[in-house]
């Protein structure tokens, strides 16, 4: 038959608007972006530099930079390895000296 209700009801202001509701899917998707993409990807933005892997970061590297300076000092020179026992030495007998002061 004639769908001359069903037409007259899907043509008008609130029928309408609950067509291109339902064809939105009520509205889900929009909520769910407003609620969950949008302030993920805001609070991802701010933090894209990431403070907490600086901040784990720094073991690592410096340990590395203490094994660079490390390494430049194995010469196989015995008088760079006397040398450097000696200044040591001077530099704990120094630290004593001053705490006993």
């Amino acid at each position: 038959g004639k769908r001359r209700l069903a037409t007259a009801i899907a043509n008008s202001a609130p029928g309408r608007f609950l067509s291109a509701w339902w064809f939105a899917a009520w509205g889900f998707d929009w909520i769910y972006d407003k609620l969950f993409v949008k302030p993920y990807l805001a609070i991802s933005h701010v933090l894209r530099s990431d403070p907490f892997d600086r901040t784990i970061g720094l073991i690592p590297r410096l340990v590395k930079g203490g094994h660079d300076t490390m390494s430049r000092t194995e010469t196989g020179q015995l008088r760079w390895y006397a040398a450097s026992i000696a200044v040591g030495a001077v530099l704990v007998l120094g630290a004593v000296v001053l705490v006993a002061i």
